[in-house]
């Protein structure tokens, strides 16, 4: 995988995670109840898990395109 196809793909997982959705209202409702602190957290935590995904995804995806580039 080039270095800028991977760059396209960092940047549409950020892209994809800042859209509203389970995320996002996780951190609106812990940052309302709880305050930063609490919400600084939350986004650390939902960032964590979203670096995580994306590594699993690229692995993935950079087997699967050895395997075909291989002949397998």
């Amino acid at each position: 995988m080039s270095l800028s196809t991977w760059w396209l793909f960092v940047a549409m997982t950020f892209v994809v995670s800042a859209t509203p959705g389970p995320n996002m209202m996780l951190v609106m409702s812990n940052s309302a109840r709880h305050g930063l602190r609490n919400a600084v957290i939350t986004m650390a935590g939902c960032m964590t898990a979203l670096l995580a995904m994306m590594s699993l995804s690229a692995a993935g995806l950079g087997s699967f395109v050895a395997c075909v580039s291989s002949g397998f």
